[in-house]
């Protein structure tokens, strides 16, 4: 249904553009699920936007050797089309959904925008189907909810007002970028076992973004982990989880805390994501690595491995060994 084929994205700086993502490329089945995860800076929530088609024409450009969905050329689309696919077919779940929703109007009235605008209905219409869309996303009281402003509900109210508009028109594909960002552990669960069950109800794919490899465990079949623009390990999550293949996918995992009550300290990966204006030579994992060497400063490695794990790293396979 989506095919992803070297996907850059670059930004324009003070002199020339500069990359921020670089040679993105994945494909996502009808029903599927797929995580990307990564820290702040790895270009997770860029190539969603890429995607969509909301980044900005004057400063941003958008590159792939194919961006298709439904068969449908992305890069090619004219605008107008692509207002009409995005929301309907392809919707997405924000970050921030303070700052995603309009202030100014009332939530249900942004639910029953949505139902207009693609699928034409009245406004009396539109206006039942945004009550029982609040209703299906576990709200109490729908009615005098959708009366209500987003600053007047709690963030997990606002974060499932975010949903529904998303799911308003039964997309084929949801992408939720961190939906559960700023939001405590109960109500993480809560929203995302509310997206799973509207995933099987309406059969769409999921696109799920976050940098908690704690979340999509559970959440997922296939697993992209970005750094620096960069997809630096792939494949199945069940495999990928148990055994990485790449050492920044190994820090990620040793940072999560411990669910057996043990008081170690945590581990971390020392330094940050570099800049994408002061890019890395070689690997761009190396200067942040425990199991860098020489040969990690001199080029970038490929992805290589097999379908259901791959991973860009030259130290791969003692990886994988430690691991067995």
């Amino acid at each position: 249904m989506l095919q992803v084929s070297d996907l850059t994205v670059a930004f324009k700086g003070e002199r020339d553009f500069v990359p921020v993502t670089k040679d993105v490329s994945f494909d996502l089945a009808p029903g599927a699920t797929l995580g990307i995860v990564g820290e702040s800076g790895s270009g997770k929530s860029v190539t969603s936007l890429a995607l969509m088609g909301l980044l900005p024409k004057r400063s941003a450009r958008v590159t792939a050797s194919r961006l298709a969905f439904g068969g449908k050329d992305l890069l090619a689309l004219p605008p107008r089309e692509m207002r009409a696919l995005r929301g309907k077919d392809i919707a997405m779940v924000f970050q921030d959904p303070m700052t995603s929703l309009n202030p100014l109007m009332r939530c249900g009235e942004q639910i029953a925008e949505t139902i207009r605008f693609h699928q034409g209905k009245g406004r009396g219409q539109a206006k039942l189907e945004s009550v029982a869309l609040l209703d299906r996303m576990g709200i109490p009281d729908p009615e005098r909810r959708a009366r209500t402003y987003p600053f007047e509900m709690s963030g997990g109210m606002r974060q499932r007002v975010m949903i529904a508009i998303a799911l308003s028109c039964r997309p084929k594909l949801l992408i939720a970028d961190e939906p559960t960002t700023a939001l405590d552990v109960t109500i993480q669960a809560q929203i995302l076992r509310l997206i799973r069950e509207l995933q099987k109800d309406f059969g769409m794919a999921l696109m799920l973004i976050t940098h908690d490899l704690g979340i999509v465990k559970d959440t997922v079949e296939d697993l992209l982990v970005m750094y620096a623009g960069r997809i630096v390990e792939r494949g199945k999550a069940a495999q990928l989880l148990k055994r990485p293949s790449h050492p920044y996918t190994l820090g990620l995992l040793r940072s999560i805390p411990s669910l057996q009550g043990k008081s170690e300290r945590l581990a971390s990966i020392e330094g940050v994501v570099p800049k994408p204006s002061d890019p890395v030579p070689g690997c761009r994992f190396h200067p942040r690595c425990f199991m860098s060497v020489e040969e990690c400063k001199r080029a970038e490695p490929p992805l290589a491995g097999e379908a259901w794990q791959a991973s860009a790293c030259i130290r791969r396979e003692e990886l994988l060994k430690d691991a067995a």
